[in-house]
């Protein structure tokens, strides 16, 4: 089965705020597995190594495929296979659950306008762009979003996908995360979203409407 990559030492507490913080990111089960997730959360958590590889559990072993990097220079401190029994402490240790902890996810992932009426209505009465009789909008201003320091350092590259109600006038009212990424770029995808102007969409009497859209904010070095 894949392993987690475990931060700074081998420890239950550092293992669930890797998982946290990834769960917290919105990142698919793939993207919290990729070297670049590691690379973030290595740093976010004070990490000195990080461990990645795979665990094939026995009836009497662990058998351990590992590579460990160092985080200073990201240099390949071990690579090969270990071997571990199982004893009585061992097994009892692997049978627990994971911990869980609070998730901010709502606080970090998720934006409102407090001074737009829009914001606070029913998202399920609000109609998608392009249906119900509306059009579909159209970017005027849409800068891209800026890099964090973060992901430029662990050199993310991806999509922050973004579900935004945007109102009559053409601006966002809410923005919330639906798929995100690590290092910060979920905060720098709403943060473009929130400077974003487009035209609006009409609804069947051809006056402006707000609606539903979902964006792809993405992040690539060129």
């Amino acid at each position: 089965m894949p392993c987690a990559k475990i931060l700074k030492v081998l420890s239950s507490s550092t293992v669930t705020d890797y998982i946290c913080a990834a769960e917290e990111d919105l990142l698919t089960p793939e993207a919290r597995a990729e070297e670049q997730s590691a690379r973030c959360y290595s740093r976010q958590l004070d990490a000195d190594f990080v461990l990645q590889g795979t665990i094939d559990a026995g009836p009497d072993s662990l058998q351990l495929d590992v590579q460990v990097e160092g985080l200073s220079d990201w240099k390949t401190v071990f690579n090969g296979k270990v071997s571990l029994p199982v004893t009585a402490d061992l097994r009892a240790y692997l049978s627990q659950p994971v911990a869980s902890s609070p998730s901010t996810r709502g606080d970090q992932n998720t934006w409102r306008d407090p001074g737009d009426p829009i914001a606070s209505v029913d998202p399920d009465s609000i109609p998608f762009s392009g249906t119900k009789g509306t059009t579909n909008l159209a970017c005027i201003y849409c800068p891209t979003a800026q890099y964090s320091s973060a992901a430029v350092k662990a050199k993310v590259q991806g999509t922050v996908f973004v579900s935004a109600v945007i109102n009559a006038t053409g601006h966002a009212a809410g923005i919330s995360v639906a798929r995100g990424l690590p290092c910060g770029l979920n905060k720098q995808a709403i943060e473009v979203v929130k400077e974003w102007r487009l035209k609006p969409a009409t609804g069947p009497n051809g006056d402006p409407v707000a609606v539903h859209t979902t964006i792809e904010v993405v992040f690539h070095f060129y």
